[in-house]
């Protein structure tokens, strides 16, 4: 994994609550926000191996690592994903 999305996906997991994944507007947006600032620097990513990171490496409930996925796929396919 490039060290610089480790360091943005520890961060993320510094400002949501681990409970409640990215369920909440307020940790959806910090989620919207870690990618827009992934894509505007160019690193590159790979979904899958997000979702496997969160849980193994950042404890995120695999449902929450699986939401997280979800939109990793929207940026990656470059389709449009809302602030709340």
């Amino acid at each position: 994994m490039d060290t610089k999305l480790e360091k943005k996906l520890q961060k993320f997991l510094e400002l949501i609550n681990k409970e409640t994944g990215i369920s909440s507007s307020f940790d959806h947006n910090h989620c919207v926000d870690m990618f827009m600032s992934i894509c505007a620097e160019s690193i590159p990513f790979d979904c899958e191996e997000i979702q496997i990171w969160l849980v193994s490496v950042g404890k995120l409930r695999p449902r929450d690592a699986r939401a997280v996925k979800t939109m990793a796929e929207k940026f990656r396919d470059g389709r449009r994903v809302m602030r709340r």
